[in-house]
């Protein structure tokens, strides 16, 4: 992954000459996330869900026509559901 990557060379700078500067980095519009949460306790009473997200940011400029044609469906729902 791209991600664990420029985390692995900044860890390498850091111990081997000391730097503390960040010069490694990564666009956060080609990275994922993902989140674990829980409620209740035990491995029998409770509840969990999962989330992933990709990407973190996206990139409006690559996918413009992706947002607009998101955009698009916002609005025709909210229309729906006022006329509706």
């Amino acid at each position: 992954m791209l991600w664990e990557k420029i985390t692995a060379l900044n860890i390498i700078k850091l111990v081997n000459k000391g730097e503390h500067e960040l010069k490694h980095r990564a666009s956060m519009g080609r990275m994922g996330a993902a989140c674990i949460i829980s409620a209740g306790y035990g491995m029998t009473k409770g509840a969990a869900a999962t989330m992933t997200v990709f990407p973190i940011v996206p990139d409006f400029e690559k996918n413009i026509l992706i947002m607009a044609a998101v955009l698009a469906i916002q609005w025709a729902k909210l229309v729906w559901q006022a006329i509706g």
